[in-house]
């Protein structure tokens, strides 16, 4: 092909073209086919049937005449007569029944045949078949009553007669009425035992395709067991084979089926030699596959693994030139993006710094600006007073540690000790304004001091309480409680205060507002703000690893917060959170 561009998609509309056309042509060839043979096949069913029907109409002539010769006799029509009118001897009858066995020699499909006079014993030939012995016997059977009421011809016995002694399934049986040859006056019963060999020597110069099946009026299957027959109803009414039925006489049914498998079968054997030349071009179009996906895998296989170096971070790749078009585009179009991501994530970096760094600025310069003026306005009352020397410099002291923590290196994370410290001096201060009416209580064990927190975490929920609870009507007291306590894979601290009169609904919205990070909510509550800068600046230092949750159960609200450890770290290193 040398080394000049190939564009994929001639490639692949050429193969679909040739598979297709080959597929096409198959199928046509091997549906026209199969459909003139289906027509065949039925039409060869049908002349089948109406040639094998006339061969058992042929057969059952012959057992007819066999019948016929052993009834007309006139010896035996006197044997008869002789029977009905209590006259024969012990020796007439063996010469009668030594008669009748000579007529009905020569038949194969006859296992036996039975006369009966009305009075007397049975003459049988085949012993050992009739299960009855005299005609006295036979008239309870509902049977008899068909066979008297016909006047010619023989009528088929149902499966379960009873008229053979044992493998009645394996016979068919037949009888009529015998009448005087003189007149119309009944002189006996013939019955006539048939088996396999009518269906077995009608059917052997037929083709072996085709089963055959003999049945009565009411559709059972003769020559088989019950069991047998219903398989067979059920094969034959089966959509995987073509069936048909004729009549032979009025309680005899000719079915034949056949396969349609073996439609398909024959079918196939005309099409074996177009079936080689497709495999001959499909072998040729395996090769040519196998050529081009070669000529496609390699460049893939090799721009894929430049795109896992990029990646495992290495964006210092050079994508080299391909030789089929499509590749070769794509290739220069993921070369030109690397470049572009490049300068992008340096770009990104430094804009992530730069907005988490004027965040945390603008959240730190929201803190309320009363709180100053109040403070101010306390010393100024408290000199004025005369009041104690001491506790004024206390509270100037308190003042201008807190005004230290909070204007000097803002956006620098602190520990849980400082922020403590910076929570004593604002209670103290406040304490200070509100005297007895506030007190409160730290519970934090000195190994979370050195966890480190953003600045200003804990004041502003404690201002939070203060401020929401104490200048409420009927509150004459709040207390505060601080508790931290780290557990195996994070660190807990929780801000209480009693008296509090928040619903949990007012609870609730104040979580959804907050931790959603909904700005608006936020903008529209002043209690809020506060709470959401602090939940901000966690997030800005831990991402997901820290939560903060509000509840309020007895008129006690709760603020939580949770800081997840690093997993790498473990143990109770303290610096495992540090972001």
């Amino acid at each position: 092909m040398g080394n000049e561009e190939i564009k994929l998609n001639w490639i692949i509309k050429a193969l679909i073209f040739l598979f297709a056309g080959i597929v096409m042509a198959f199928f046509f060839s091997y549906y026209t086919y199969l459909s003139d043979q289906s027509n065949t096949i039925e039409m060869m069913l049908e002349n089948s049937l109406v040639q094998t029907s006339k061969s058992i109409s042929g057969e059952l002539e012959m057992v007819y005449t066999t019948a016929n010769n052993t009834y007309l006799n006139a010896s035996v029509q006197q044997s008869l007569q002789q029977d009905s009118g209590y006259q024969s001897t012990v020796y007439d009858r063996h010469c009668t029944a030594q008669n009748i066995e000579s007529l009905s020699q020569g038949n194969p499909v006859i296992s036996c045949i039975a006369l009966y006079p009305l009075n007397g014993t049975v003459y049988e030939v085949g012993d050992g078949f009739v299960n009855y012995k005299t005609a006295g016997e036979l008239r309870n059977q509902p049977w008899l009553i068909k066979i008297s009421k016909t006047r010619s011809g023989f009528v088929l016995l149902p499966s379960s007669s009873g008229f053979i002694r044992t493998g009645e399934e394996k016979y068919l049986t037949i009888g009529r009425t015998i009448y005087a040859s003189y007149g119309r006056e009944i002189i006996g019963y013939q019955f006539v035992v048939l088996n396999r060999n009518l269906i077995q020597a009608l059917t052997k110069n037929n083709d072996d395709t085709i089963k055959y099946y003999l049945s009565d009026s009411t559709d059972r299957i003769l020559f088989v067991s019950d069991s047998q027959c219903e398989n067979i109803k059920r094969d034959i009414a089966s959509s995987k084979n073509i069936s048909n039925k004729i009549q032979i006489n009025n309680d005899l049914y000719l079915i034949g089926t056949f396969n349609r498998w073996l439609i398909s079968k024959k079918a196939m054997e005309p099409l074996w030699g177009l079936l080689v030349c497709i495999i001959l071009l499909m072998c040729i179009y395996i090769l040519f596959i196998e050529m081009i996906v070669k000529r496609i895998q390699n460049p893939m296989t090799q721009l894929v693994s430049l795109m896992k170096e990029v990646e495992n971070g290495n964006f210092d790749i050079q994508v080299p030139d391909f030789q089929i078009y499509e590749i070769n585009v794509l290739g220069m179009q993921f070369q030109n993006m690397l470049g572009r991501m490049d300068t992008l994530i340096l770009n990104l970096a430094d804009e992530k710094n730069y907005n988490k760094d004027l965040e945390m600025k603008l959240l730190l310069s929201q803190l309320n600006p009363h709180f100053l003026y109040n403070t101010l306005n306390s010393i100024y009352w408290m000199i004025l007073s005369d009041h104690n020397r001491e506790d004024i410099a206390k509270m100037v002291d308190s003042l201008s540690n807190m005004l230290r923590y909070g204007l000097y290196e803002i956006d620098q994370p602190s520990t849980v000790e400082e922020e403590i410290e910076h929570c004593r001096n604002y209670l103290f201060i406040q304490s200070r304004r509100y005297e007895e009416r506030l007190s409160w209580d730290i519970h934090l064990p000195a190994k979370l001091y050195n966890v480190i927190i953003p600045k200003l975490t804990f004041q502003p929920i404690v201002e939070n309480a203060i401020k929401h609870n104490i200048n409420k009507e009927n509150i004459e007291s709040l207390n505060i409680t601080i508790n931290g306590v780290e557990c195996r894979d994070r660190f807990i601290f929780t801000f209480c205060n009693d008296h509090s009169r928040e619903t949990s609904e007012q609870v609730s919205f104040l979580r959804n507002s907050i931790c959603q990070d909904s700005r608006k909510q936020k903008s529209s509550s002043n209690r809020g703000i506060g709470l959401y800068n602090v939940f901000r600046r966690l997030k800005l230092l831990y991402s997901d690893r820290a939560e903060m949750d509000f509840a309020i159960k007895n008129h006690l609200f709760s603020v939580t917060i949770c800081i997840m450890k690093k997993k790498e770290e473990g143990g109770n290193r303290n610096e495992s959170i540090v972001g």
